[in-house]
C-alpha cells in the first residue's frame, strides 16, 4: 500500500527553541519516514516573521502529500511554555525565543494564515490546530502507541536538561485536580532543598558528579560509560541518582494512585545504571516503571492522539 492511498493526514511539530522537527502521519497516526525534516526555528524574530515561517512549514510538508484527493485533518505542535495550550495562546516572556509571540492567540494567527486559497482547499472542514507541551505529547503517545498503554493511572517523566512530567489517567491527561500538581507539572515542585528539575535533570547528574570527584568538564554521556565500564564512583553516582528519582515520584505515585511509571528522555537512555535502585526505592508502593524506547517518536504519537481528542465530534 503507497504512503499516500489514505486521504487524511495530519501535520506534526516539535518546536524547539532552535530547530523544528517535523513529519506528516497518516489517518492511523502513522510518521511517514519520507516526510520527516528539521527545520530552524526562527525564535528570536518578530511576531510575524515567526507566524509565518510557521504557517509557511505546514505548506511545505503538506506538498509532500500527493493525490488530489489528500486532505488535512490537523496540525499538531509540541510547543515549549509557558503556554495556554487550550486556548493557543503564547505568554513566553523570558528566555529570548519566541518572545515575540507573548499574548498572542497563535492557534488563530495560523488558522487565519492556512485558511487563504489555495491552500485551504486541502483541509477537510474539521481541520483542528492543537497545542501541548512536549511531555504531555509524550505520555499520549506512549499511551496510544507504547509503554503506558496497559496502565490506568500512569506518571509520565522526560528526564534531560530538565524534567517533563504529565499524569494520565484512562488516556487523557490529568492537570487541573487535587491529587496532582498544577497542569501536571513536576519540575518545579519542592525537592530536597530545591526544586525537582535541579536534581531530576543532566544538571543534576552532573552536580552529583562533582561530589563524587569528577572534573567539571566530565559529561552525563562519558559517565555513563565509566560505569558501564565498571566505575565503581560513577557506578555509586547513577545508583544515587535512581535513588532520589524514586524518592521524588513515591509521593505523587502514592497521591495519584498510579499503577504504572513511563521514564523516556536523553537520560532514560541509561536506565539500565538506575533502574534497581529506582525500583528498590520506590518499591513498597507496588508501581510497575518502564522505560520509553524513542521518546521523539511519541511525541508524534501524541500530536495524533492530542488532535482525535480535539476534532469535533461527527
Amino acid at each position: 500500500m503507497s504512503d499516500w492511498s489514505m486521504s487524511a493526514y495530519e501535520l506534526a511539530f516539535d518546536i524547539g527553541g532552535t530547530f523544528i522537527k517535523s513529519a506528516v502521519l497518516d489517518e492511523r497516526g502513522t510518521v511517514l519516514a519520507s516526510t520527516l525534516d528539521v527545520f530552524p526555528s526562527r525564535s528570536k524574530q518578530s511576531k510575524e516573521e515567526i507566524l509565518d515561517h510557521l504557517a509557511a512549514l505546514c505548506v511545505l510538508q503538506a506538498g509532500k502529500i500527493a493525490g488530489p484527493e489528500a486532505r488535512l485533518s490537523g496540525a499538531g505542535f509540541a510547543f515549549p511554555g509557558p503556554f495556554d495550550y487550550e486556548n493557543g495562546i503564547c505568554y513566553i516572556a523570558n528566555g529570548d525565543k519566541f518572545e515575540s509571540l507573548y499574548g498572542v492567540n497563535v492557534r488563530n494567527e495560523l488558522l487565519a494564515r492556512l485558511s487563504k486559497p489555495p491552500f485551504r482547499n486541502k483541509l477537510r472542514e474539521d481541520f483542528t490546530i492543537a497545542f501541548e507541551n512536549d511531555a504531555g505529547l509524550f505520555a499520549l503517545g506512549e499511551w496510544s502507541a507504547g509503554s503506558a498503554k496497559p496502565f490506568r493511572r500512569c506518571i509520565c517523566i522526560t528526564i534531560g536538561t530538565g524534567t517533563g512530567s504529565a499524569f494520565l489517567e484512562n488516556g487523557v491527561l490529568v492537570k487541573h485536580r487535587a491529587d496532582v500538581p498544577a497542569n501536571g507539572w513536576l519540575y518545579n515542585q519542592p525537592f530536597e532543598g530545591g526544586v525537582v528539575d535541579e536534581h531530576i535533570s543532566r544538571r543534576g547528574i552532573l552536580r552529583l558528579a562533582r561530589q563524587f570527584g569528577f572534573g567539571e568538564e566530565t559529561d552525563v554521556d562519558q559517565l555513563a560509560a565509566e560505569a558501564l565500564a565498571g566505575s565503581a564512583p560513577a557506578k555509586r553516582l547513577f545508583e544515587t541518582f535512581g535513588e532520589r528519582l524514586g524518592r521524588m515520584l513515591a509521593p505523587y505515585a502514592v497521591q495519584f494512585q498510579a499503577d504504572g511509571i513511563v521514564v523516556g528522555g536523553q537520560i532514560a537512555k541509561s536506565h539500565s545504571l538506575f533502574d534497581k535502585s529506582v525500583r528498590r526505592t520506590i518499591s513498597p508502593n507496588e508501581i510497575r516503571i518502564v522505560y520509553s524506547e524513542n521518546s521523539s517518536n511519541s511525541v508524534y504519537s501524541g500530536i495524533h492522539a492530542l488532535l482525535r481528542q480535539k476534532r469535533p465530534a461527527k
